[in-house]
């Protein structure tokens, strides 16, 4: 059994929050930019001056997209006891391995899914996804709860110094993430830690849209948006174009490759091998039940079903990926579960986001 992740709570400006970011999580945050140095410097066969030249590139997107996400990333570096680059670097980490990835020995990748009111008991919400990376960085996972004072909040599952990834707010907006293989990349495009950051600062899906389209990204990625409402949008984004997706049969499956015919292009020759057998499977699981619970949307995550790439996967490949964490969202009754390590191995722990966001 896995120990649970550690819970972070930041209250104030984004120079106030970016601090207690940073204070609190000081040593985490050394040892994240340790293990994404080592990991850049490995891949990329670089040194650490050359990634920080290449960090500094993503500088003047970042300050022109959200300059209060830049004096959050300020703040954190200070509280921690760090440089800015180095914050910055750990949030751009991902667009600097690009196109390195197509090289690396990384056969699984997330899972992410929506279930609509039509298909679920009790009329509920359902998004959830796994959280597949390189096992070391288990160490530096956190829960970070953002509380502006002005009556905004959200929780992320991210990595400790990292300001954006999956979660939900208290407007009820959740967004989920995968990572595309695909060899472009755009320096004058905003990271997608940013992108994903300004979606839990929206209060509708529009809201949220609006939020990721209007500045191109700098690397590839789908991300799914719903609202309590149960609005919900599937959002491919290259550096060179997006394409649009919504549910069928009140669901939402993505994996790691296009679905967009006419993205589909450009997606790398070593599209995970992995991710179109993933999509098979959560797609059958889901249509299998007419009902859909939460136990189903557990056992999606925990059953193996004895094929070639799982949804819970194990370690494999030369740099040790698997999965880390699974997450689930329920925003009818606004609740949170997370099972940290293996899914079929680890209890999901039950968060009530409405005492948190109280």
């Amino acid at each position: 059994m896995e120990s649970k992740i550690p819970y972070i709570k930041v209250v104030g400006s984004y120079k106030e929050r970016g601090f207690s970011h940073g204070s609190q999580c000081a040593e985490m945050i050394k040892k994240n930019i340790e293990l994404c140095k080592s990991l850049c410097c490995i891949l990329r066969k670089s040194s650490w001056e050359m990634l920080l030249r290449d960090t500094k590139r993503f500088v003047k997107s970042i300050r022109k997209y959200d300059l209060d996400l830049y004096i959050e990333m300020e703040a954190i570096a200070a509280g921690a006891g760090v440089t800015t680059e180095e914050i910055i670097f750990l949030n751009v980490h991902t667009e600097l391995l690009n196109p390195i990835w197509n090289k690396a020995s990384v056969n699984e990748g997330c899972t992410s899914i929506y279930v609509g009111r039509k298909r679920t008991a009790g009329n509920k919400i359902y998004l959830a996804q796994t959280w597949d990376w390189i096992h070391d960085f288990k160490e530096v996972l956190i829960i970070l709860h953002s509380d502006d004072q002005e009556g905004h909040q959200f929780i992320t599952i991210t990595e400790a110094g990292i300001i954006g990834n999956m979660g939900i707010n208290n407007k009820g907006i959740v967004v989920l993430l995968n990572f595309l293989p695909i060899n472009e990349l755009n320096v004058d495009g905003v990271p997608y830690h940013l992108l994903l950051r300004r979606v839990l600062e929206s209060k509708t899906v529009l809201d949220a849209q609006c939020n990721v389209i209007r500045s191109p990204i700098a690397f590839a990625l789908n991300i799914i948006v719903a609202d309590s409402s149960d609005e919900v949008i599937d959002i491919e984004l290259t550096a060179k174009g997006i394409d649009l997706h919504f549910p069928e049969n009140d669901r939402l499956v993505h994996t790691n490759h296009l679905l967009s015919r006419r993205l589909k292009v450009r997606e790398g020759k070593s599209t995970f091998e992995s991710s179109v057998m993933r999509l098979e499977t959560a797609i059958e699981t889901l249509d299998e039940a007419e009902i859909i619970g939460i136990d189903h949307i557990k056992q999606l995550y925990s059953v193996h079903k004895k094929k070639a790439h799982e949804i819970c996967s194990h370690l494999v490949g030369d740099i040790r990926s698997c999965t880390l964490f699974t997450v689930i969202f329920e925003q009818m009754e606004q609740e949170l579960y997370i099972s940290f390590g293996l899914p079929c191995e680890n209890e999901f722990v039950k968060y009530d986001l409405k005492q948190l966001f109280n």
